[in-house]
């Protein structure tokens, strides 16, 4: 049975690219396993019911802070 197959062509930062081989190496897979390996665990992560309600009222600008500037913002946060 075969399976299509589609090409990936991305720009990524060199240092990101060798990072990325190097991992792939070391686990002794290829970066064409250890991108689906990532992206299986990434796609198939599903936001809770307290983010889906955070994600919901976020789009529709329901509970948003605003802040003069960015030490109003720093205060808010305890930082």
């Amino acid at each position: 049975m075969s399976t299509k197959s589609s090409k990936i062509t991305m720009s990524v930062p060199a240092a990101k690219h060798r990072q990325f081989k190097k991992t792939a190496s070391n686990m002794g897979i290829t970066m064409k396993d250890l991108f689906i390996i990532i992206y299986d665990q990434f796609m198939d992560r599903k936001p809770n019911k307290e983010t889906e309600k955070a994600i919901k009222q976020a789009l529709e600008g329901k509970g948003m802070k605003t802040f003069e500037n960015i030490e109003d913002l720093f205060k808010d946060l305890g930082i």
